[in-house]
């Protein structure tokens, strides 16, 4: 969504570690604040980020460390079964939550997660002074687009969860989806074309 609206491709990276590392540690603290009655242990809600977030991100950060040459030969392919992933995924939530998704129709849950994300969209991108527009497309989009696998991980290693809550995250794929698509197109619409020296090395 970034490279859609032409932000800052190295200021994502940057975010996105950042992002990965503190939600790890902030997680296993606010669930169990959030989640009032939930009785699972810290580790429990760790592991899986762990293993689904910082796991990943090393390996990723190793390769571009050591092989920046094979790093660019996969980037390519890594993208288009990023996007396939993606797709999949919103289908997956379609079918498996779909009936679920209608029933909350008439709830306050939609409108709920319209205003989440229209604040999450629009407010980084408005508060985020002295940055160039490049880094604030990246604080915009990057806090509009959540971590499903990070939410849905805890959510699946804690016995006896409320599906409801599973439901929810479900549905915040597809309203993540279409406010990122949406803003990425918006911020797209006019940006100076990248250059060469846009892309990180």
């Amino acid at each position: 969504m970034v490279d859609r609206a032409r932000g800052d491709l190295g200021y994502t990276a940057a975010f996105m570690l950042l992002a990965s590392v503190v939600t790890v540690f902030y997680m296993p603290v606010a669930v169990p604040i959030l989640v009032k009655g939930l009785e699972a242990s810290v580790w429990t809600i760790a592991k899986p980020l762990v293993m689904f977030l910082l796991v990943p991100l090393a390996i990723g950060l190793a390769i571009q460390g050591r092989k920046a040459a094979l790093a660019a030969k996969l980037h390519p392919a890594v993208k288009k079964l990023t996007g396939v992933d993606t797709l999949l995924m919103l289908a997956l939530c379609i079918v498996v939550y779909g009936k679920e998704f209608l029933e909350l129709v008439g709830s306050d849950a939609i409108g709920a997660q319209i205003a989440f994300f229209a604040a999450a969209t629009t407010l980084p991108y408005l508060l985020s002074f002295g940055l160039a527009r490049p880094q604030r497309v990246v604080l915009s989009l990057g806090m509009a687009t959540r971590n499903l696998g990070a939410a849905f991980a805890p959510l699946f290693a804690i016995p006896g969860i409320d599906q409801r809550a599973i439901v929810m995250v479900a549905f915040g794929v597809l309203m993540q989806a279409c406010f990122s698509f949406a803003a990425a197109s918006y911020y797209g619409r006019g940006a100076p074309a990248r250059t060469a020296s846009d892309n990180p090395t």
